[in-house]
């Protein structure tokens, strides 16, 4: 009787002391790393199903205590740039954040340059949507040049939360800061009027494609483009052309032709406007990704022709 006594007294020790030993068990901490930090704040969210945290720091790191196993993403976010990474509380306990960056013009290359035209009270009107690809193993973070196309009125850099400030100097629009995450890709878009009907187009950075797109009605005429007939996007139908792999530098030379008496004029540019954008949205759809690689099929018949003429 009197050890089933002491039985249950230790039991119910083990049990009343089980909760404690658990809580201990189940708690962990985390030291996060900022590195390429130069000063100022950073912010940072740490978070899961049923937590959430935020923090600000002015230092390179920060030890998170109290952090119950299992699975959270931290949101970093310092000079326009932003880290998102997940970590498994115990498995991991330290964290480097990199952001550090290089400002070498030659990480990049535009993907795709989206020349995309409307009307306007009779004139012809230009969005421009450059997708810029970084293809280096951090962040680039410096000074973007546009070299502004001749021939035309009105040029507007559209807002990116990727550039801090856009300012022009002579023909050049200057994006401060122009930020892109590593191997990533950032937006930058332009809206402008032509002065007649032609335009030159000039490439600051090395172009994948350049893909134009025109209501029926009107024809783009260039040494350079390819012709891809017309598309059915959405309710409305373009006329598609392509030119692949430009060199910096290079200029590409392109006249618009109205071919119907009845011109596709619009009553204000704001209507113009969400014409592109509705075009803009539509490219996105996956018509680029599918001229792309026609193009690159089109590429290797040619060779493989070559290769047969080969002796």
């Amino acid at each position: 009787m009197a050890k089933m006594r002491i039985f249950i007294i230790a039991l119910s020790f083990i049990i009343l002391i089980q909760p404690i030993i658990a809580e201990k068990i189940e708690k962990g901490s985390l030291e996060i790393f900022i590195n390429g930090y130069k000063g100022g704040e950073v912010h940072i969210t740490i978070f899961s199903e049923d937590f959430q945290k935020n923090f600000t720091i002015k230092n390179e790191s920060i030890t998170i205590e109290n952090l119950t196993y299992g699975r959270y993403h931290v949101v970093a976010d310092y000079n326009n740039m932003r880290s998102i990474s997940t970590i498994d509380i115990p498995n991991e306990t330290r964290l480097m954040i990199d952001f550090s960056t290089t400002s070498d013009l030659k990480n990049l290359e535009v993907v795709n340059a989206h020349i995309i035209v409307g009307i306007a009270n009779s004139r012809f009107v230009i969005m421009e949507i450059d997708v810029i690809k970084n293809n280096a193993s951090k962040y680039f973070r410096g000074d973007l040049i546009k070299t502004i196309p001749t021939g035309i009125d009105n040029y507007t850099v559209i807002p990116s939360n990727f550039a801090e400030i856009a300012t022009q100097k002579a023909d050049k629009i200057i994006l401060k800061n122009f930020t892109i995450p590593a191997n990533s890709t950032a937006q930058v878009g332009y809206y402008y009027l032509l002065k007649s009907d032609n335009i030159s187009l000039y490439f600051d950075l090395p172009t994948k494609q350049v893909t134009v797109l025109t209501p029926i009605n009107i024809l783009a005429i260039s040494s350079v483009l390819t012709s891809f007939g017309s598309q059915q996007l959405g309710n409305n139908t373009y006329n598609v052309y392509a030119v692949t792999n430009l060199e910096k530098g290079e200029k590409v030379k392109i006249s618009f032709q109205i071919q119907e008496i009845q011109q596709l004029d619009v009553k204000s540019d704001n209507t113009t406007f969400t014409f592109l954008i509705l075009g803009l949205i539509l490219i996105f759809s996956g018509i680029i990704l599918f001229l792309y690689n026609r193009m690159k099929e089109k590429s290797k018949d040619e060779e493989k022709k070559r290769e047969d003429w080969k002796v």
